[in-house]
C-alpha cells in the first residue's frame, strides 16, 4: 500500500506527527517512508544569510543544479543503498548523503522525523534552503522542474524496487540499522506470537521496557553523533549474555524493550538490574566531555487474561512511569 499526505500537523489533520500518533495502520507494518519536501529550488546558501541557514555551508544554486540531499541516509543503510541503485538505474541525480548530524538540525524539520523516532525507516529527499524560502520571491519561474520531475521519479522506482525485493525488505523490517538489534516490527510480532504461545502452553512471559534517562537532552546537548553512539553502545551492552530465546528491540527514540519467554517477573526484575549496571558503567568521550547515562525499567508479566499484548504492554509502560 501507498499512503501521501501533506502537512506536519498534529491534531486532525493527516500529517506526520498525526499518522504516528493515530495511524490508519499498525507502524509496525510500514516497511519505509520516502519522504519528499522543498524539491523544487536549488540549493543556495549566502555569505551572512542569517541563523536560518546555520550550520550550512556557503554553497550557489549552480553548484546544487543536479544535487538532492538525502536526510536520514545514516540511520538506515539499506534504505540509502536501496535509492542509490534505483538512482543510478535512471534519474541520475547528485546524492549528497548529508545534514544527518549538523548542527543546523535540518534532520527534524521535516514529516520524516516523527516516523524515525518511531523506529520506522525514513528518509528526507530535500533540495536545500535558499535566499527566497518563506518569502513572496520564491516565484514559480524559480523552480527547477525537470529536477524535480527527475527527483519524483527516483522515488517512484525506489518504492519499486523495495516492494519487489522481499530479502531487502525482511532486512529493513526485522533489523533496526543503527543497533543491529530487533526492530519495533520484529519485535511486535514476536511478543504477539510469544504471548499466543504463553496462553496456549500456560508458561510464563516477562516484558522489560527500557528507557534511557533524558535522550532528548543527550541529543540537543551532544549533537546526534554522539546519541546514536548512546543508542549503539547501549544496545552492544543490554544485549550481553542474554539467551537466545530472549529478544531485544528498540521501540523508537531512546525507547527499548527486552521480550523474556519462560520467565517469570522475578525472575525478569534481576535481569533489569543487570542491564541498569551495565548501562551505569558506559562513558562515551565527545567534544563536550564525557557522556554517561541511566535507564529506567518497567516490567510486567503475562496474564491468563491479557486479551492482547495491548494489556501487557500498559502494564509495562506504567511499571516504567512508576521507575521514572
Amino acid at each position: 500500500r501507498l499512503a501521501c499526505w501533506g502537512s506536519e500537523e498534529r491534531g486532525p489533520l493527516l500529517g506526520a506527527w498525526a499518522y504516528t500518533e493515530q495511524p490508519t495502520r499498525p507502524l509496525e507494518q510500514t516497511v519505509a517512508v520516502l519522504n519528499m519536501d522543498m524539491v523544487g529550488r536549488n540549493e543556495e546558501v549566502q555569505v551572512g544569510g542569517g541563523p536560518r541557514f546555520n550550520g550550512l555551508e556557503v554553497q550557489t544554486a549552480e553548484s546544487n543544479r543536479n544535487a538532492v540531499n538525502i536526510l536520514g541516509y545514516s540511520r538506515h543503510p539499506e534504505l540509502s543503498a536501496a535509492i542509490e541503485r534505483a538512482n543510478q538505474a535512471g534519474p541520475g541525480l547528485e546524492l549528497k548523503m548529508r545534514y544527518d548530524n549538523n548542527r543546523s538540525n535540518l534532520l527534524r524539520r521535516s514529516d520524516q522525523w516523527p516516523f524515525l523516532q518511531n523506529g520506522v525507516p525514513a528518509v528526507w529527499f530535500h533540495t536545500g534552503l535558499h535566499p527566497d524560502y518563506h518569502t513572496p520571491y520564491d516565484r514559480p519561474e524559480k523552480i527547477n522542474y525537470e529536477k524535480m520531475e527527475r527527483i519524483a521519479r527516483l522515488v517512484y522506482q525506489a518504492s519499486w524496487a523495495l516492494a519487489n525485493q522481499d530479502g531487502q525488505l525482511q532486512q529493513l523490517t526485522t533489523t533496526d540499522q543503527l543497533t543491529g538489534i530487533s526492530s519495533r516490527k520484529h519485535l511486535i510480532d514476536t511478543l504477539n506470537h510469544e504471548l499466543n504461545r504463553a496462553h496456549r502452553y500456560r508458561s510464563p512471559l516477562s516484558l522489560l521496557l527500557l528507557d534511557i534517562d533524558f535522550f532528548q537532552r543527550i541529543n540537543d546537548g551532544y549533537g546526534h553523533v554522539v546519541g546514536d553512539q548512546v543508542l549503539i553502545e547501549f544496545a552492544h551492552a543490554a544485549k550481553k549474555d542474554l539467551r537466545d530465546m530472549d529478544l531485544l528491540g528498540r521501540l523508537g527514540g531512546g525507547e527499548f524493550a527486552l521480550l523474556l519467554p519462560n520467565t517469570e517477573v522475578n525472575e525478569a526484575i534481576p535481569i533489569a538490574e543487570r542491564v541498569r549496571a551495565a548501562i551505569a558503567r558506559i562513558s562515551i568521550p565527545s567534544d563536550n566531555g564525557t557522556v554517561q547515562f541511566t535507564v529506567s525499567v518497567g516490567a510486567s508479566q503475562a496474564s491468563p487474561t491479557d486479551r492482547s499484548i495491548d494489556d501487557l504492554l500498559k502494564r509495562a509502560t506504567e511499571a516504567l512511569h512508576k521507575a521514572k
